[in-house]
Order: structure tokens, then C-alpha cells, then sequence
């Protein structure tokens, strides 16, 4: 198997709040028995196969130290068209949950065996496209988060999680230049999460919010956040009553 490569929509990985989407589609004769994804991206990924939300990732690392993630992705293969979708987020900002860096995605595995087995290596048969969805000076969550994810979905059609979406027109995933931006990849130290759902035991009240209450941000177009830059910085005045 041929070495992985760390990939992006373009060679150089900056910016902000940028979101990428993979694609890796294939046919299979039946569902294989073994079918393992391995897969790190800086700073958010969200990965579905056939439309089915597989993961969420990575582990809270620092690019010194990433941990990639081992997913099984056998449940959800079928006979036929299949097709593996990674949604990436980086978030290019510093903050208590990720500090400085650039955006890749890199991936690694198998889906079967011998030569009728799917390779998953990356840069490979993978499709990328970056969908400037998300708003790139949204304002951070909070002084511990990242920018938050302000979307607009009507440049995100949902199709594109599908095996029978049209990707033609998307281009090869690029080698990232910077081959020192991450150490060595390790297996994630702590348990994925599991997807399960949890209800409540009982339902105490039921009440509409408040129409009265509000959220009031600002923000600062051009922010800079790079390893040695300073962040801006902006005096504002504020005053709350209740």
C-alpha cells in the first residue's frame, strides 16, 4: 500500500473557518467482511458512508501529536454503488480546543482484500471541493472555542453525501507542501464517540423560550490568530439589565 499523503483543496492549507468535502466512491460485488477506514484531519471532520454518519473526529490533539481514528466502515456497505464522504472544517483559528495550524485530510485503509479490494489512501480516487458554506469571520463560540460554524445550506445540497451524486466536476484532492505541519499520526488514546442516543428519563417542563431574550455579537473582518502574529484587538462598551 502506497503512503498517504495529507491533502487539501489547494497546496498551502491557510485560512479560516474553510470547509472542505472528500468523496471516494466505489462499486463492490458484495459487502466485504473487513472494511477499515483510518482517517485525521485538522481541525473537524464529520464522516458518513452512504448518506449514514459513520464518526466524528478527531481526538482534541495538537499538531505536534495528531491521533487518527479506526472506523469500520462494514456496517454500512452495500451491494453496488458505494461511496465514503469526509466533511472537514478548519477552524484556522487559536483556542483552548485547538491551537494554530493548517487544514489536511489523510486517510488509509481497506475495504476487502487482494486485488479486488477498495483502497482508501489518500490522495488516490478521492474528489474534493471547498464550499465557501460557512461564514470565515464568524465570531469565536467563546474565549475557549473556535469560530463558530455560521452555514448556509443552500451551498451545501444534501445530495452530495449520496453514492449517486454527480462529482465529476470536483477536482483530485492536492498534496499539502508542508509535510513538517503534523508529527507522527498515533491511534486515538481515548474512546470515539459512541453515537447512541440518550433521552431523558422524564420531561419536567415544556415552555417556549423567552421571545425577549437576545444574542448580540461583533466581529473583527481580517482577524489573525498564525503562530507569532498578535490577535487584534477592538474596545467596545456594553450594559446588561434584567
Amino acid at each position: 500500500m502506497n503512503r498517504p499523503d495529507f491533502v487539501w483543496c489547494d497546496a498551502h492549507g491557510v485560512g479560516r473557518n474553510v470547509l472542505v468535502l472528500f468523496r471516494r466512491k466505489f462499486k463492490l460485488t458484495a459487502p466485504p467482511k473487513s472494511a477499515k477506514l483510518n482517517l485525521f484531519a485538522d481541525t473537524r471532520y464529520r464522516l458518513r458512508v452512504n448518506g449514514h454518519v459513520a464518526a466524528y473526529g478527531p481526538a482534541r490533539f495538537t499538531p505536534k501529536a495528531p491521533q487518527y481514528d479506526t472506523v469500520d466502515l462494514a456496517p454500512f456497505l452495500v451491494k453496488g454503488r458505494n461511496v465514503v464522504t469526509v466533511e472537514v472544517n478548519h477552524k484556522g483559528a487559536s483556542s483552548f480546543e485547538s491551537l494554530p495550524s493548517i487544514g489536511g485530510f489523510v486517510a488509509w485503509g481497506m475495504a476487502g482484500k487482494g486485488r479486488s479490494g477498495i483502497n482508501f489512501t489518500t490522495p488516490g480516487a478521492w474528489k474534493a471541493r471547498r464550499i465557501d458554506a460557512i461564514d470565515a469571520w464568524s465570531p469565536p463560540f467563546s474565549f475557549a472555542q473556535g469560530p463558530v460554524e455560521v452555514a448556509d445550506l443552500r451551498d451545501l445540497p444534501a445530495e452530495w453525501v449520496e453514492a449517486e451524486f454527480d462529482d465529476r466536476e470536483w477536482n483530485s484532492p492536492i498534496p499539502l507542501a508542508n509535510k513538517q505541519a503534523w508529527g507522527p499520526l498515533t491511534p486515538r488514546m481515548i474512546p470515539a464517540l459512541t453515537l447512541h442516543e440518550r433521552l431523558p428519563e422524564c420531561t419536567l417542563m415544556l415552555a417556549a423560550l423567552d421571545a425577549r431574550e437576545y444574542r448580540i455579537g461583533c466581529r473583527i473582518a481580517g482577524e489573525v490568530s498564525g503562530p507569532g502574529q498578535k490577535k487584534p484587538r477592538a474596545c467596545y462598551a456594553t450594559h446588561l439589565f434584567s
